[in-house]
């Protein structure tokens, strides 16, 4: 059995970007493509890297196309309930059978996180297990403390026959 890690993202991976990072309890940006990220950082598993550049609404549809299955799915796209819905759809019928999906950026009390909140509130519809696993990040601030902030993890996905329409999408 070989691996695979398939990254989608809107920025080529050549192209350098600021990367927040806490070393030795020191907050800092530093500047770095994705490629050297992958080289520098984990050059073992580099070979198992695919690298996609374009929109999840274009790629992840390409993708069921191609049939594609995926045993885990991470969704950290954009911040909209649109886009986030979106990748909660495509990532329910990309995924494998026991496959599990795990979503960043929940944090109902910070515009950034309202959409994954919106869309673990009607996950349950297709998923078993919809369970929210608080944690930290660099980008959360102080004065949100005490609020409930961090993943959405989905497994046990619910047998049925689902489909996305793009009214629904459009709804969402």
């Amino acid at each position: 059995y070989r691996a695979e890690l398939l990254s989608v993202d809107i920025i080529p991976p050549g192209t350098r970007q600021h990367w927040p990072i806490l070393i030795d309890d020191e907050y800092s940006a530093q500047s770095r493509s994705v490629e050297e990220v992958w080289s520098r950082s984990f050059p073992e598993l580099k070979d198992l890297v695919t690298l996609r550049t374009g929109a999840t609404a274009a790629v992840l549809p390409a993708l069921a196309e191609e049939g594609r299955r995926f045993d885990f799915i991470f969704i950290d796209a954009g911040h909209d309930v649109y886009s986030v819905f979106h990748d909660f759809a495509y990532g329910g019928l990309l995924l494998a059978e026991h496959g599990e999906i795990l979503m960043d950026d929940f944090a109902p009390m910070e515009p950034f996180g309202l959409a994954t909140c919106i869309v673990a509130a009607h996950a349950a519809r297709i998923f078993e297990r919809v369970d929210v696993i608080e944690s930290n990040g660099l980008v959360f601030d102080e004065n949100y403390s005490g609020f409930t902030r961090g993943m959405v993890h989905l497994g046990g996905m619910k047998p049925g026959n689902y489909k996305i329409d793009s009214l629904s999408l459009l709804a969402a």
